[in-house]
């Protein structure tokens, strides 16, 4: 009975592989999306009869098994002894695959559905090879601490390996939406297609200054039919007094059970729309965020349509390591490249900000789900168990505000992984709740398996040190058999990951995150694993951070203490070369504590948060305005723009300097092509002889309006930044060497400026507009 319905099983693959070759793998439709999940599904089940066959054998026969497997290993490390018995032959093979790869790969299109799976798969085969001698070839049965070490570490290799692989499968054939965007956006532009929408902002302490930004830029988007809601849940007496002056909704409770979507919950009790779009307080949306996005509820199975998070500020890593210019965000991996490939599988993660649900789908899963600290996850989850789709626009169409340094960045993380951990525990399992397919569960999965990521770079951040201190050996690999079976995987992975992600990520520098996150991950899977739900929601603090250079000593500590660990194995080695056992892998141990060494130094300097150098986004520009000065009008063209101030450029230098210095009353800018006249000037410094720095004096709402629409909201606003893999090696190298947090503390020199007068009246400024100007020059 099992032989026939495996042989059914596999007949049915064969069949279904041979009907997507016929549709064409680089074409998006949906008879091909069907057939590769019904594919995916069938190949997963065609193992579960051997599965359940190989537990009943080894019921009853497990001392016959493990006398056998021993046998296997013997049998298996003689094979690949006799099948790469020389080392030249051993290494010539897959080295000359990675080539071959490399070269097809770079000739090949990416969009290519075909180039990406033989990408993907040449990945998969050489990461087997590599772990088959592991398997084979890293075992002494004879050993004590040494074997149960190497099964310890080949474990941890074989989980990275499956993150891996899962990466590879979510990313290779990713959706592209924005044709069906063009067209649902037709039918809401001729007015075909206007449903209501109600826009949430959940705000819980965010300052002032920050929800006025996004309510302006909420109120900014062109489309008629919208509500906007601010969501207090802290109920503070100004925040209403800001929605009172701007004219939206104000909404609060009287307790703040559920934390954000408690919050949300209690806004759907006055919200009666069709649709729900949800901003974090921090996120800016463009003007055309709804005109892009509502067009694809005209499908009814549509639940969710979710955009991209872009940040309008540096992440700590490219602030603290002063790489602002040559590393991209480090989240655009995940929303940019792997979301876009999930979606494929309609497997995409509703990710708590710049999306549109449909409140008819949010009423059947009686609102945003309140039972862990991550009701975006779950959200997305149960909105997909009743059979709709999460639809993902990879456009970005908001930015938002990064974590503002390195403690907010790891309690933000661990937030993220403790309610993905959670999820194990309620009744929204990915692998238990009914309505999933098979593809879903396992990518829903991939996302605990990715956090547990943290636990295994403890382990591996461990090994080497073990061998350092005690002589003993995790790993047994001679340098010969690196270059024969760990390097060809290793370096065409980087190679498939740099050319699946466009550029969006460099692989080395995927390594910097993990020593800091390893042991702040370790702990929170041990504590969610022994209590749940024992910690709350903690909201990531969102503002500008002090100024002053500050030290995440938490984070620090364990990492300092890893650092310190491996200079001193390091030195104590050297001492004793002479009476090391296993001399075949020392050369290899070492390299890898090396390359550690550098890892944690990196991170050590990430604890280091430098101030921001900008305290608002600049967006340059070349604008026609003039200055008003005692009724005469300069000529100048705006070169930079900020909601504090601007760079200015004198059309006549000599005219116009002479104008703002003799000046005795107020100076005003006009800028008529965005509809800003009359701006309050409060300080002026010449910075050039062409150029001036310009700070702005208090604003009028319509003013904030106008800056707020110029500065955030214009479409194709916010690009994406693109980095070569040899400049991101170079970089990182660079970046582990120069140390910038202890450079840019000393600060450099101020370029020169001509400044006005101290008696001047434009010079009464606060210390803020000072800050506002020096920037903008």
């Amino acid at each position: 009975m099992s032989l026939v319905l495996i042989s059914s099983m596999a007949s049915d693959v064969a069949l279904r592989w041979n009907l997507i070759s016929e549709h064409g793998w680089g074409r998006q439709n949906e008879v091909q999306k069907s057939l590769a999940k019904e594919l995916s599904a069938n190949i997963f089940l065609l193992y579960m009869p051997l599965t359940i066959f190989a537990l009943t054998v080894w019921t009853y026969y497990s001392d016959e098994i493990m006398t056998g497997a021993v046998s296997f290993l013997d049998w298996g490390t003689s094979l690949i002894q006799r099948l790469e018995i020389l080392p030249e032959r051993g290494s010539a093979l897959p080295l000359t695959c990675v080539a071959a790869s490399l070269c097809a790969a770079t000739c090949l299109p990416r969009s290519s559905g075909w180039a990406r799976l033989f990408v993907a798969l040449t990945v998969v085969l050489l990461g087997q090879r590599y772990l088959a001698w592991r398997f084979f070839n890293a075992f002494d049965l004879d050993a004590d601490v040494n074997f149960y070490l190497r099964m310890l570490s080949f474990v941890v290799e074989l989980l990275v390996y499956t993150n891996s692989l899962l990466f590879f499968v979510q990313t290779a054939l990713p959706t592209e939406r924005s044709g069906e965007a063009d067209l649902a956006e037709k039918a809401v532009l001729s007015g075909e297609y206007l449903p209501t929408v109600d826009i949430f902002i959940p705000t819980y302490n965010e300052d002032v200054h920050m929800l006025r930004r996004t309510i302006l830029a909420c109120q900014s988007i062109d489309y008629p039919n919208k509500t906007i809601y601010l969501l207090d849940d802290t109920r503070r007496p100004h925040v209403r007094s800001l929605a009172e002056e701007l004219g939206c909704n104000y909404c609060d409770r009287p307790d703040n059970k559920g934390a954000k979507a408690g919050n949300m919950n209690n806004g759907l009790k006055a919200a009666k729309s069709e649709l729900v779009a949800v901003f974090d307080a921090d996120f800016v949306p463009a003007k055309n965020f709804l005109s892009r996005t509502v067009g694809f509820f005209r499908d009814e199975r549509t639940a969710i349509v979710q955009t991209p998070q872009v940040f309008y500020n540096p992440d700590i890593v490219q602030r603290n390591l002063g790489v602002e210019r040559q590393v991209p965000n480090e989240e655009d991996l995940f929303f940019r490249v792997v979301q876009s490939g999930r979606d494929f599988w309609n497997a995409s993660i509703c990710h708590g900000t710049s999306f549109v649900i449909r409140r008819s789908a949010l009423d059947q899963i009686n609102g945003f789900p309140m039972e862990t600290i991550t009701e975006d996850f779950f959200t997305g989850i149960k909105t997909q168990s009743l059979g709709y789709r999460l639809k993902y626009l990879n456009e970005p169409l908001s930015a938002g505000d990064s974590a503002i340094n390195t403690d907010n960045y790891i309690s933000q993380r661990l937030r993220w992984a403790q309610g993905t951990f959670q999820v194990l525990f309620t009744r929204t399992n990915p692998m238990l709740i009914p309505g999933l397919n098979l593809m879903q569960r396992i990518i829903y999965s991939s996302s605990i398996l990715y956090w547990l990521t943290g636990l295994c770079n403890s382990i591996l951040l461990t090994m080497p040190l073990l061998f350092l201190y005690f002589d003993f050996s995790p790993v047994r690999c001679s340098v010969s058999e690196s270059v024969q079976y760990w390097l060809p995987y290793y370096a065409f992975a980087a190679i498939a990951f740099s050319w699946f992600v466009k550029g969006r990520r460099s692989f080395f520098w995927s390594d910097v995150y993990a020593p800091m996150l390893a042991v702040p991950l370790t702990i929170t899977f041990i504590k969610t694993l022994l209590n749940p739900f024992g910690t709350g929601f903690r909201v990531t603090a969102k503002s500008s951070g002090k100024d002053s250079l500050q030290i995440s000593w938490l984070v620090l500590y364990p990492l300092l203490a890893f650092f310190l660990l491996y200079v001193g194995g390091l030195t104590y080695f050297w001492a004793k070369t002479g009476s090391i056992s296993d001399l075949e892998s020392a050369p290899t141990m070492i390299i890898w504590s090396v390359y550690n060494s550098i890892l944690l130094f990196l991170s050590i300097q990430l604890c280091i948060n430098v101030k921001q150098r900008r305290k608002s986004v600049h967006t340059p520009c070349e604008l026609e305005a003039q200055l008003k000065c005692d009724g005469k009008e300069v000529a100048v063209t705006v070169q930079d723009l900020c909601e504090g101030g601007a760079r200015i450029k004198f059309g006549e230098p000599q005219k116009g300097r002479h104008a703002v210095r003799s000046a005795s009353g107020r100076i005003l800018l006009d800028i008529p092509s965005i509809g800003i006249y009359e701006m309050p000037i409060n300080h002026i410094r010449i910075t050039k002889s062409t150029e001036a720095g310009l700070a702005f004096d208090a604003t009028s709402t319509e003013q904030q309006r106008k800056l707020v629409e110029f500065v955030y909201c214009q479409p194709g606003r916010w690009q994406d930044k693109f980095v070569s893999e040899i400049r991101g090696a170079a970089n990182l190298i660079v970046s582990s060497v120069r140390l910038h947090p202890f450079i840019f503390h000393r600060g450099a020199k101020s370029p020169a400026t001509v400044s006005l007068p101290l008696e001047h009246p434009h010079n009464q400024r606060s210390s803020q507009s000072l800050e506002t100007l020096t920037n903008s020059a």
